[in-house]
């Protein structure tokens, strides 16, 4: 089992199914898999309660034009429309906020807060969020309101491994997924894993792995429906505490 450093894991927000009749719709090419998806997540202001399912992280840079439009927007119901778009420089402040709070929330009450500090600023100070949007084996993706309020997102890796993929070929990682808590329901965490999954298929990747905490139950049983499979375990180190994830795969 391998021990994965100063990383993030997926935390996935809340997810609830939309009501029946509820369907998303989508504009652009390149989000055509998102039509008729439902469920949601939430995001931007940072409110005090974070209901978080996963760590996931990886993005890949390296394909903005074909493989992702900006300013695509998916509309749930009667709710504002949310738009899907690559996150620039000039949002690393707010992603930092968002994932700051969340982790904090979610797990913050698990480390000492010494090695809280050194986890936030290693891997959500807005240098570090600016690290990974320049990062040409990392897609950072946002999920945005009309105001262009972040309130989600996600990061997809390449050339990440663990030792239980040895039988897996041609693979990237989602490794995360936050959605803010005020936009839970809404269908956000949901579109940003299409997102993902979207823009894997279309840099040629075959599967998708991610990592979750092994207590994260409601995490767990989201994957699932999603179409991962447990496959094994790994580490996850955060200053002197060592946890276990489960490893999950998608055949994409």
């Amino acid at each position: 089992m391998s021990v994965s450093q100063h990383e993030s894991r997926p935390w996935f927000h809340a997810l609830c199914s939309t009501s029946p009749g509820e369907i998303i719709r989508a504009t652009g090419n390149s989000l055509d898999l998102f039509l008729n998806i439902e469920a949601p997540f939430r995001s931007s202001n940072l409110p005090p309660k974070t209901s978080v399912y996963h760590r996931i992280s990886g993005l890949d840079t390296r394909h903005p034009a074909s493989s992702l439009k900006t300013s695509q927007t998916m509309a749930i119901s009667e709710m504002q429309p949310i738009s899907i778009r690559k996150a620039a420089l000039a949002d690393a402040k707010a992603i930092s906020e968002l994932g700051t709070h969340v982790w904090t929330q979610t797990f913050g009450h698990t480390v000492s807060p010494e090695d809280l500090k050194t986890y936030l600023t290693t891997s959500y100070s807005p240098s570090a969020i600016e690290t990974d949007i320049n990062n040409p084996s990392k897609d950072l993706i946002l999920a945005t309101t009309p105001s262009n309020e972040i309130i989600g997102f996600t990061l997809k890796t390449k050339g990440s491994s663990e030792d239980c993929l040895a039988s897996f070929t041609n693979y990237v990682e989602l490794q995360r997924i936050y959605v803010h808590p005020d936009h839970h329901g809404c269908g956000v965490g949901k579109m940003l894993a299409k997102a993902v999954e979207d823009l894997a298929r279309q840099q040629g990747f075959e599967n998708l792995w991610l990592g979750v905490w092994e207590e994260n139950a409601k995490a767990l049983r989201l994957y699932e429906k999603l179409g991962f499979k447990a496959i094994g375990t790994k580490e996850f180190l955060v200053g002197g505490q060592i946890d276990t994830d489960l490893v999950m795969v998608k055949r994409l």
